[in-house]
């Protein structure tokens, strides 16, 4: 009966080993699912510098203990770049796709509580942002150009007192010539 009691002891304390192991190891494993991303474009994309042909899908491994955020830069061929956002990983279903319309390259995904998400409005708002500060930019750029013109045209010649700069090319007649033309001068042709 003691060896009995002894074996059941030995076993449950290898059991019992092999339950903390297990467990330990189980616990520094992260647990690891698949994002497809696809690119439903319509042309030949580049993701974060991985190609994808048009109809196809690049998969994105999502660790439950890494960093939850990624970045979606894409770049088409023609070299148009498009900075889609960062998107929560572990709030993704099991795909995203990619899409091109009107003009607009966007994000459409499900999050796992069943929400679909379509980026469209954002990038469109985002492009129409960045086409009003282009737009205010080359106006400001403009009317800075009609305004060095309009000085220019001010200050084109020198004052009585003031040589003319260095750069003005245009010829300068003394200003004790008062007009005067000789009509006996051959060059002189009215």
């Amino acid at each position: 009966m003691k060896n009995r009691n002894k074996s059941i002891l030995i076993l449950m304390m290898l059991m019992l080993t092999l339950t903390i192991v297990g467990l330990s190891g189980c616990a520094n494993k992260e647990k690891e699912e698949t994002i497809k991303i696809w690119n439903k474009t319509g042309y030949e994309i580049n993701i974060n510098d991985n190609k994808i042909k048009k109809d196809e899908a690049f998969e994105l491994k999502k660790r439950e203990k890494k960093a939850d955020k990624y970045d979606i830069n894409i770049s088409y061929n023609d070299g148009s770049k498009y900075a889609l956002g960062s998107i929560k990983i572990s709030d993704i279903n099991s795909k995203i796709e990619i899409r091109y319309e009107d003009g607009i390259t966007y994000l459409l995904y499900e999050t796992k509580n069943g929400k679909i998400v379509n980026t469209k409005k954002e990038e469109l708002n985002k492009q129409n942002e960045q086409k009003t500060k282009q737009d205010s930019t080359e106006n400001n750029d403009q009317s800075q150009k009609e305004q060095v013109g309009s000085n220019k045209n001010q200050n084109n010649g020198a004052t009585e007192n003031e040589e003319p700069s260095s750069n003005d090319t245009g010829t300068h007649e003394s200003s004790n010539n008062n007009n005067c033309v000789d009509v006996d001068d051959p060059n002189n042709y009215y």
